[in-house]
């Protein structure tokens, strides 16, 4: 009869002595819950896009291809490394040009944000030369058919994916110029 009454409070000196640090998280919030007071720890950081200039024209002489993981084909990819623009705010810009296998050309002058995996297109081109987009928009880069070449872009050659900075237009040619660095390169899943 006595070991029952032993079994029966063998925990209790556990509960009494979990029973403050119970108490005690009751009025404070989990990390992942929403809040409305500041942290007033944290430094607030607003990114600021920095001054964008369009390049004047597509410079075939310029163009360096590159690889596109998952690519069809029926495309090949350039840019006009001419127009390279690392940025102070980790973006880096450039004019892109993708060319059918019957020869129909595609330019886009576009931005990436190498922390944020963003990019955003400010121009698109033809033969009569650039056109800007009215309110360009920052969007997502995903893996997925038509905008696999960004995602390449993204990951394989234009951002240090650990530092979320741009590479060196230097950086960036030697990569392109060596066929093997796609495959070899881990990139991000959705």
């Amino acid at each position: 009869m006595n070991s029952r009454k032993t079994m029966r409070y063998r925990y209790l000196p556990l509960l009494l002595l979990a029973l403050p640090l119970l108490l005690s998280a009751k009025d404070r919030p989990f990390i992942d819950q929403p809040t409305d007071r500041p942290n007033l720890k944290v430094e607030e950081y607003v990114w600021e896009e920095g001054e964008v200039t369009l390049p004047n024209d597509l410079n075939e002489d310029q163009l360096t291809e590159f690889q596109v993981t998952d690519s069809s084909g029926r495309f090949r990819f350039f840019i006009d490394h001419s127009t390279l623009q690392p940025g102070e705010d980790n973006a880096i810009r450039v004019l892109l040009a993708i060319r059918s296998n019957r020869g129909a050309l595609n330019t886009s002058y576009e931005g990436f944000r190498c922390g944020a995996r963003e990019y955003k297109v400010y121009a698109y081109g033809s033969h009569k030369g650039l056109k800007a987009l009215k309110k360009p928009l920052w969007k997502k880069i995903t893996v997925s058919g038509s905008d696999n070449y960004r995602h390449t872009l993204y990951s394989h050659y234009l951002c240090d994916l650990n530092k979320g900075v741009p590479l060196e237009p230097s950086n960036i040619i030697h990569y392109m110029k060596q066929p093997t660095r796609v495959e070899q390169t881990p990139f991000f899943n959705d």
